[in-house]
């Protein structure tokens, strides 16, 4: 979950300072995730996003609902969603849209999490 957070903050920070929109950063980020439940989570962001929600909005509603799907694990799916996104990540974003300052706010969040995964591949 750590590796998935700092890549897709890394790409969001990145994209996002060098004027790519919002839509086309989550599409790459979401092109870069090699795991089911964050590859949702940016699918439903890209959604929420098209219907008129902010980023962290649409990331909190993510976590928040799950996803139905017919075998009725929609539970553990939404379990699985509420750990890939701390509510942190979602107010330091939030912060970020409300203050134009979305890119620099990602980069920090990237940095902080991947000095978390360094931490956890040396213990």
């Amino acid at each position: 979950v750590t590796l998935m957070v700092t890549r897709s903050m890394r790409i969001m920070a990145t994209m996002i300072n060098t004027g790519v929109n919002l839509l086309e950063a989550i599409e790459v980020i979401r092109g870069s995730c090699n795991n089911y439940y964050f590859q949702r989570l940016w699918s439903t962001a890209d959604k929420g996003i098209r219907d008129g929600y902010q980023l962290s909005d649409s990331i909190e509603i993510a976590t928040q609902r799950g996803h139905a799907d017919v075998s009725g694990a929609r539970e553990l799916r939404n379990r699985t969603l509420n750990a890939l996104i701390d509510p942190g990540i979602v107010h330091m974003l939030r912060a970020g849209e409300k203050s134009g300052q979305l890119g620099q706010v990602s980069d920090k969040i990237s940095v902080f999490y991947g000095k978390k995964l360094e931490a956890s591949i040396k213990s």
